[in-house]
């Protein structure tokens, strides 16, 4: 589940993530359609495998604070992102946000090669959702 921290008193108000015991599964289908999953049941194949893409995380990151996602391919980097970000739910366990929450799934993800600094500065902080006048006043804690 995720949600807005729900209950202040339970995590410091410095908390902006925290996620406790997710896990995440997906199934890998080896048929597509009924009459292939029926035969191949008939015939006592496996027609599905489950796997954990985020098994019992927990993690929590206070305000401020940044943190990086490293991994071979297929160890749930993005699902956990997305676990995060909302656009998914855990099947176990809690992710709880407070505030504004950006992933950058790639390095250098957000910045325009061909835009000076200032004005990627300005581009990302529109993007976080950050007016021109608020990134005028963070401008230097940022740069």
């Amino acid at each position: 589940m995720t949600s807005a921290l729900s209950n202040p008193n339970s995590y410091p108000p410095e908390t902006s993530i925290v996620v406790e015991n997710v896990t995440k599964t997906f199934s890998l289908r080896y048929h597509r359609t009924f009459k292939q999953v029926t035969v191949a049941k008939f015939r006592g194949q496996k027609t599905k495998d489950d796997f954990n893409a985020v098994d019992d995380v927990s993690f929590t990151v206070k305000q401020g604070e940044s943190i990086g996602l490293m991994g071979l391919n297929g160890s749930g980097k993005s699902t956990l992102l997305t676990l995060i970000n909302g656009t998914m739910k855990p099947d176990s366990g809690q992710v709880l946000t407070r505030g504004r929450i950006a992933g950058l799934i790639a390095t250098g993800a957000g910045f325009h090669p061909q835009l000076s600094g200032r004005d990627n500065i300005y581009l990302n902080a529109a993007v976080f959702g950050l007016t021109e006048e608020e990134t005028k006043d963070r401008f230097d804690d940022i740069a």
